[in-house]
């Protein structure tokens, strides 16, 4: 019993010894952990001073040299605010004055507004939206109106047609300027429509065709293979049809 008890107290001293040779080595980690941390501020906190430093030293020259060209800049403005004040003069003068006597073209002469001054030919199968809106009386809505109605027809034979397009009480009074002295239209540049290959979908896209002539030509086309000519358009009942006559500029059989 006497070793026993011996054993024990040898174990519960080796036991006490090993926890407190690891409480002192945990207490060393935790210093050395600190201590590392408190090094690494102080690092940083010199890199910042140094940094510091550093940017007010290059700051230095940059606020030299503007204090130095701040004169000059100065010279600058008043040149400027000089020669700003010449132009305003002249152009006063020149107001006061009136508009030179320049030989002017009819297609270049504008007014103020960018409005062509005096009438100018224009082809309607090749113009565009910035030189529609430049024609007295044509805004951007006529201006596109015009250019949509042209992609649906396959393009103009006659200015006439745009008469067919733009009926609101704003252009009317303009329209008769427009046709005779403004426009014309190019026939060559129009594109015809293959009346015996076009589906239905597609024929009745075409402003001068309705349902009714569109299934007229397809069903002449089911049962007689093709619409030969005016002939047979007449036959169909397009005969009585104001727009026959418009019609035959873009029919291809």
């Amino acid at each position: 019993m006497k070793n026993i008890s011996q054993n024990w107290y040898r174990i519960l001293g080796a036991l006490c010894i090993f926890l407190l040779i690891l409480m002192v080595y945990r207490r060393e980690a935790r210093m050395r952990t600190t201590l590392d941390s408190m090094e690494a501020r102080l690092t940083a906190l010199e890199a910042y001073i140094q940094g510091s430093n550093a940017r007010k030293t290059e700051q230095q020259p940059q606020v030299m040299e503007v204090m130095a060209n701040a004169p000059a800049r100065k010279d600058v403005r008043k040149v400027e605010r000089n020669r700003n004040n010449v132009e305003k003069t002249k152009r006063s003068e020149e107001n006061a004055i009136g508009p030179k006597n320049t030989p002017e073209t009819t297609a270049e002469a504008e007014s103020e507004t960018g409005k062509f001054r005096q009438a100018a030919r224009l082809e309607l199968n090749t113009i565009d939206s910035a030189t529609l809106v430049r024609v007295p009386g044509i805004g951007g809505g006529t201006a596109r109106a015009i250019l949509q109605y042209r992609e649906r027809l396959g393009g103009y034979f006659s200015a006439e047609q745009i008469r067919e397009k733009v009926k609101w009480e704003g252009a009317q009074k303009h329209l008769d300027d427009w046709c005779e002295n403004w426009f014309w239209a190019d026939e060559q540049l129009i594109q015809k429509i293959q009346i015996n290959k076009l589906t239905f979908k597609e024929l009745l896209q075409h402003p001068y065709l309705n349902y009714e002539d569109v299934k007229a030509i397809v069903r002449w086309r089911d049962r007689h293979g093709a619409v030969r000519g005016v002939e047979d358009l007449r036959q169909l009942g397009l005969a009585d049809s104001t727009k026959l006559a418009s019609l035959l500029h873009y029919v291809e059989f």
